[in-house]
């Protein structure tokens, strides 16, 4: 973490380690309510973001901001909202991931409990407001969540997070498991006592980072939910889930290895529910190295999902043209010529 050491100005000094451009408020009596960013290149969305924090109806919160080493005017941007609000703290660190830039700002997170907000992302107004509510509700609760809905520059997205995937309370770590994760980071409030516990985001993780978090929290905690859209998600090309599937599903399998070793118990080897997660997961990536032509990698990827008990027929079909290049381009080519039926029919009925 040494290389990752903030050093900028500092306003006001709340404690040994990295400085801060920290406003005179940062030496005020500790807020309820941590909010922590992390950003990267973020010059184009921070502002909408920042904007969200500022409407909260709940107001006894502050906001810090890691710049993970921009090489946009992030930092420029940053520093403009942070003269206008004095809530705002942040800083710029070397790269180290999103993780690593997490971790900077809990480490001078002055609230009991902690909020995260991805830079590309949106709060409604009262989502602060609802979850402290909840946690008053449940007291035994160490982690609390609400639904959320994707959108892109010109159209929201019809399904939400919790209409694609059920989402759990209580115990909730079997379910991660089962059903892959059904919590955007953006959404989580959770108690800084028990980041503290499982000691936090593990900063050598690049991707996943967060879902580690969360199957670590939930081994130890209840966690509760909100079935109410709370959160928008900006859908970027270059966020980490487009631009690198094939990691995100190798992290995946990584993550399923960990807990299948680590709790036996609940995740023993040779049970059905594991076999289907990994048969499912062998899949996607098998998959996305087709879509890549990488043929040998999907073959592999194939072989592996079957051996799990995974032979419905799009993945047999894919598993022939991985074996096959021709026959890959054949599927490539009918699917296409499908999707431009149903969409002609489409039209039609709309012109009707």
């Amino acid at each position: 973490m040494s290389e990752n050491r903030a050093s900028l100005r500092v306003a006001c000094p709340l404690r040994e380690g990295p400085q801060w451009n920290a406003p005179e408020g940062a030496c005020a009596p500790a807020p309820v309510v941590s909010v922590v960013t992390p950003t990267f290149n973020s010059a184009a969305t921070i502002s909408d973001t920042i904007a969200s924090v500022a409407a909260q109806t709940w107001r006894e919160f502050e906001m810090i901001v890691v710049d993970d080493g921009s090489r946009d005017h992030t930092p420029m941007v940053l520093a403009q909202h942070a003269r206008r609000y004095p809530w705002i703290s942040w800083c710029v660190q070397n790269n180290g991931g999103a993780a690593a830039a997490r971790e900077s700002a809990i480490a001078i997170a002055r609230g009991e409990f902690i909020a995260f907000l991805d830079a590309d992302d949106v709060w409604a107004p009262n989502k602060l407001a609802l979850q402290i509510a909840a946690f008053e509700r449940n007291p035994a609760a160490a982690f609390i969540y609400t639904d959320m809905r994707d959108f892109y520059p010109d159209r929201d997205r019809q399904r939400t997070l919790f209409q694609i995937k059920q989402p759990a309370r209580g115990n909730v770590l079997r379910a991660l498991f089962d059903r892959g994760n059904f919590i955007l980071t953006s959404t989580a409030m959770v108690r800084k006592s028990a980041l503290r516990e499982v000691h936090g985001f593990d900063p050598s993780l690049r991707i996943n980072e967060d879902v580690d978090l969360w199957f670590r929290l939930a081994e130890r905690y209840e966690f509760d939910y909100i079935p109410e859209v709370l959160v928008r998600r900006r859908l970027l090309a270059h966020s980490l889930m487009h631009s690198n599937t094939l990691g995100v599903w190798q992290s995946d399998l990584d993550l399923i290895d960990r807990w299948v070793q680590r709790r036996p118990d609940l995740f023993p080897p040779d049970s059905p529910w594991v076999r289907y997660r990994l048969a499912l997961t062998w899949s996607r990536l098998a998959n996305q190295y087709l879509h890549r032509r990488a043929f040998p990698e999907s073959r592999h990827a194939f072989l592996q999902a079957m051996r799990y008990g995974r032979f419905d027929p799009r993945t047999l079909a894919r598993g022939l043209a991985a074996c096959a290049p021709p026959t890959a381009d054949l599927y490539w080519a009918t699917k296409a010529a499908c999707k431009r039926v149903l969409r002609s029919r489409a039209n039609a009925v709309v012109g009707v």
